[in-house]
């Protein structure tokens, strides 16, 4: 694959968990995790969701920039699924 300078990371992000365009499953996504495909932690059956791995994903890099540099600031974009194409909200 590649050339990635269009993809998050190239455009000067420093980390990317999620998807491309505006249309996925929100049950069995195409993840993308900086520029490599890959699987979602879990399955439909044993509850998973986007947004909330997309949330999960979202707490854990705040909370590891904010362990190795108190206080530095940081920029994080999240864009929770259920609000792009298709729209398949949680029970």
């Amino acid at each position: 694959m590649g050339p990635f300078d269009h993809w998050p990371t190239g455009l000067g992000f420093e980390y990317f968990y999620g998807f491309h365009g505006s249309d996925t499953s929100q049950f069995n996504p195409a993840l993308i995790e900086n520029t490599k495909h890959v699987d979602a932690p879990r399955t439909p059956e044993q509850g998973y969701h986007l947004d909330e791995d997309l949330a999960e994903h979202a707490i854990h890099w705040v909370r590891t920039q904010q362990s190795a540099a108190s206080g530095r600031p940081f920029f994080l974009y999240w864009a929770p699924g259920t609000s792009h194409a298709p729209h398949h909200a949680p029970k």
